[in-house]
């Protein structure tokens, strides 16, 4: 097969030096894998004391009903952050 029969066939990928197409190459790596990830974030309310799991579930809500600003009774960790990652096949975590 010559070089225009292949650019034809595969357009409008591009051919490597060695003629492999790196459409079909790139295909193949996105094939193995596994588990793809982008953007993955995990936030916990730490609460001081058990009654502040209480009154988050309660007071905001009743504080949005008289019209006055929620309060917060926790506070935010941030366990993961934007994180992104790939596990191809055969690999472990």
């Amino acid at each position: 097969m010559s070089y225009k029969q292949k650019s034809r066939q595969f357009a409008p990928s591009l051919l490597m030096e060695d003629g492999r197409d790196e459409a079909m190459e790139l295909k193949s790596e996105a094939s193995d894998i596994a588990i793809e990830v982008h953007n993955l974030s995990k936030c916990y309310q730490i609460y001081s004391r058990p009654q502040d799991r209480l009154k988050q579930s309660i007071v905001p809500r009743l504080q949005r009903l008289v019209g006055k600003p929620s309060q917060q009774y926790f506070c935010e960790f941030w366990a993961l952050k934007d994180v992104s990652f790939e596990v191809k096949k055969g690999e472990t975590v």
